[in-house]
Formats: C-alpha cells, structure tokens, sequence
C-alpha cells in the first residue's frame, strides 16, 4: 500500500538522515534477535511517491524519464529499489522518447507501460504519480509483482539500485549518479528513500556490499557466501565480510565473479570501538579496503552477479 503524507509532516518527522548508521543503531531494539526473512511479507510497506495517483499534469513539455522503483518483501526487511538506466557513463531514470513528448496525456502512461515492458517482458508495473522538474518530467511507476524481480534477467546496462547507493554514495557500482536528475529527485522527496509499515515504523535502509568468490561456481546463480575469519580482525570472530567497493579489475575477473548484495546493519559496530564484539549484529572495518562483517546469513540479498 503506498501513502502520501504533507511535505511539512515528513520533514518535521524525519528531520535526520534516515541512512545514518547511528539512527539505524538506535531503532534496533537490544532484545530483537529474530534473523529470518518473514514467512509472510509485509504487503503493507509503504513509500511516500510524489503526487501518487495523480494523472500527470505538466505544466511545459520536457524531455520525458521513467522512475520505475519497487519494494522488496521477500528479505529481512522490506526494502526499496529504483531501476536505473547506465548511458553515457550515468547512472540516470530511465529516458523516454514519446512521440509527442507528453502532449497526449492520456496516451502517456499506457505508452510507458508498454515501453518498460520491453525492457523487462514478464514484469507487473503499476503507475504511481509524477514529478515536474526544471528541465524533466519524470513519470514514476511501480513493479508490483509480488514475486519479485529475477535480476540474472536485467537488461544489460540497466541496474537496480538501492537508496544508499543513491543518496550515500551517489553511485551505482562503478557508475555516478545523475546529479542533474536523479540526486535533485531525492533531495526534494526524501521521504521516496524511507518504507515504512502500516504502524508508522520505518525499516532499516539496507547499504551495498561486494562479495568476490573464491573461485567461479558451475552456475553462476549458484554462487554463495561464507563465513570467515579475517586475519586483520580477528578478534571479532567468523563474519561473512562484503568489501564496501569495487573495481573494474574485479568486476571483470571470470575466475573471481562478484555478487553485489544489499546488507542489513542493524546494530552495527564501528572498527575504533569494537570492544565486545557480542553486542553487535555487525562491523563497519574501514582499514583493509573498506569492509562490512555480518553476523547472520539473514542479512544479505543477493542483487546482481558480475
């Protein structure tokens, strides 16, 4: 279910950065330790889409661009992704060539529809609202599928992309993020990066790690992760460690594929105060290239193979 609430109501409640690892730290409860997905999704998850349910009324024709997000369900928590197109070098909405660039808006969001499906032939998509921008009109859409997205079957040049990409690190893999689109997009709509449930409680945003193989399995959707001890941390015992980047060297290497994974935190230690290791579901390791260590195979979602 998606909900609209005021602008003045969203900022006075989330007034914080709802991707900071402190806030995330303070929402987890010191008794939660329950690390499976849920047997039953919570289809009540919700995020706030900019004139949701409106038909598009642009005021000036501009060039067109498709925000196509969805909310996965079937995770540790429920957690939003937003499709994005690489050209150029940018990670940007989707661009779409109407043919009379939105004059007809009553033939505008069929011919998006049609025009997503090409790219993702088996998809449910659902219009959501709209946004008028300086230079772009962005049309936003909603893969309502309830089982999910197969992401071995993405286009290429075409990723799914999380929040803290987006707003954190303003870049997909190895790809910015359009700072004339996409990053305005979010930074007049924060509450687009949030779901919440139908009790008002946000769940965590989930940030990005790379898990490289030790070497290349049959399939490569066979591939999986493993528990560890890292010689410089061993004092926090077996993880399963993600590195926080990657390189084109890596993402490159068949020998070694890469499997890029959405990671929840939760209480999340960082290295400078890592003293007793137990109190935490996980560790932020920023020596060492930068890594993440996960306490429960629950944490992680796969979403693309390299």
């Amino acid at each position: 279910m998606l909900k609209n609430r005021t602008r003045d109501q969203i900022k006075k409640k989330f007034s914080f950065n709802p991707l900071d690892l402190k806030v995330i730290n303070k929402r987890v409860a010191k008794d939660e330790e329950v690390f499976e997905p849920y047997s039953q999704p919570d289809v009540s998850a919700y995020t706030v889409v900019p004139n949701y349910l409106e038909p598009p009324a642009f005021s000036t024709i501009k060039p067109i661009k498709i925000c196509l997000f969805q909310i996965v369900v079937d995770s540790l928590h429920p957690f939003l992704l937003y499709f994005l197109q690489q050209e150029n070098g940018i990670a940007d909405f989707i661009t779409f060539l109407s043919f009379d660039r939105g004059r007809d808006k009553k033939k505008l969001k069929p011919e998006a529809i049609d025009f997503l499906t090409t790219l993702l032939p088996r998809a449910v998509i659902d219009y959501a609202g709209f946004l008028e921008m300086p230079e772009t009109n962005v049309l936003i859409f909603k893969y309502a599928d309830a089982a999910g997205v197969d992401y071995k079957q993405t286009p290429a040049n075409y990723y799914w992309a999380t929040a803290h990409e987006i707003f954190n690190l303003k870049r997909v893999i190895e790809w910015p993020v359009s700072s004339t689109v996409v990053v305005p997009f979010f930074q007049s709509n924060p509450e687009f990066l949030i779901v919440k449930n139908a009790d008002e409680v946000i769940y965590e945003t989930p940030v990005v790690g790379y898990y490289q193989a030790n070497r290349a399995p049959s399939r490569i959707e066979l591939m999986d992760i493993y528990r560890e001890i890292m010689p410089d941390f061993t004092a926090i015992g077996k993880c399963y460690f993600f590195n926080q980047e990657t390189s084109k060297a890596e993402l490159n290497c068949v020998e070694r594929p890469i499997m890029r994974v959405a990671l929840f935190l939760r209480r999340a230690g960082l290295e400078s105060n890592i003293s007793s290791p137990a109190d935490f579901h996980s560790f932020v390791l920023s020596s060492n290239k930068g890594k993440y260590g996960i306490t429960h195979y629950a944490q992680h979602t796969p979403l693309s193979y390299h």
